[in-house]
């Protein structure tokens, strides 16, 4: 899996001002109701792992910004050349 591509897709889907790299993958920040709430996108394989953020997914409107990013990956899928997994 190509990190570098990757962030270039997420980048282009997201803005790369709320793509951020880690360790084990990416933080994505998605704005929902004008609030931001973090997104974890884990590389693992050939798959790229969404996961909830143990922190914000506490908040009220979490889901409806995780539907909304789950929702733009999937309208994006055929820019990533692996399986998108959602958690």
């Amino acid at each position: 899996m190509d990190l570098q591509k990757t962030q270039a897709v997420l980048d282009e889907i997201f803005g790369d001002k709320y793509v951020k790299p880690y360790t084990k993958g990416f933080k994505i920040i998605v704005e929902y109701d004008n609030m931001p709430y973090c997104i974890g996108m884990r590389a693992e394989q050939n798959r790229l792992m969404v996961e909830r953020d143990p922190i914000d997914q506490k908040e009220t409107n979490y889901e409806n910004a995780y539907k909304k990013a789950y929702k733009m990956l999937i309208h994006y899928k055929n820019k990533f050349d692996y399986e998108i997994v959602i958690c």
